[in-house]
């Protein structure tokens, strides 16, 4: 069983997990250092995973979520 505070915790998780995949993704592109890109490249891989974990539990108990790639970019915060 679960309740309201499992559910919000899966779901700010889910999302928290998904912003890591973005910003890890932006430094495999934007970094100069290839230290820093091979260490965002593993942690975007990390990351996509930890938030497909939440997306399983979420789905499982047949709770929505949302996923933060379906909100439109906006200035200042891509």
């Amino acid at each position: 069983a679960h309740n309201f505070s499992d559910v919000d915790y899966a779901q700010k998780k889910l999302i928290h997990h998904q912003l890591g995949v973005l910003i890890a993704d932006k430094a495999k592109t934007d970094a100069s250092q290839p230290e820093i890109r091979q260490i965002a490249s593993t942690m975007s891989a990390l990351e996509a995973q930890r938030a497909s974990v939440y997306a399983a539990l979420l789905t499982s108990w047949n709770e929505s979520y949302l996923n933060i790639t379906d909100f439109p970019e906006t200035g200042g915060c891509n």
